[in-house]
């Protein structure tokens, strides 16, 4: 045979399987899964879970959401505001730098006062 003679067909008009639907997929593993027992009560049993959870859950936010919802602050005093002498801020910088010299000039860097318990090496029986 000749290959000049013969007309392969090229690969754009060679007809394409039809991909199956999402549905028909889906229908095809949840059919693998069923045939397996195991692995079917398996998740049927963890999706259980999961709703029973979830339903639970919105149940107690429900409930929260009531209780937050019959409190009722009980009205407040007023207390007469009694009018203070604020300091200026270059006062309060002034002493907070004081502090701060004074806690320097305390600071031991080399530890110069201590010093080892003194021990005592004269032992009876």
């Amino acid at each position: 045979m000749n290959q000049e003679t013969t007309n392969p067909i090229p690969p754009e008009m060679v007809p394409q399987a039809p991909k199956p639907a999402a549905k028909q997929l889906f229908k095809d593993f949840f059919d693998k899964i069923r045939q397996n027992k195991k692995i079917f009560w398996l998740i049927v049993s963890l999706f259980s879970i999961i709703v029973v959870i979830t339903i639970a859950g919105i149940i107690f936010r429900l409930i929260k959401g009531q209780k937050d919802a019959s409190f009722v602050p009980s009205p407040t005093t007023k207390v007469a505001v009694v009018e203070q002498k604020e300091e200026e801020p270059l006062d309060l910088a002034k002493q907070e730098l004081e502090s701060i010299e004074a806690r320097i000039k305390d600071f031991d860097i080399y530890q110069k006062r201590l010093s080892p318990p003194a021990v005592n090496f004269d032992i009876e029986f």
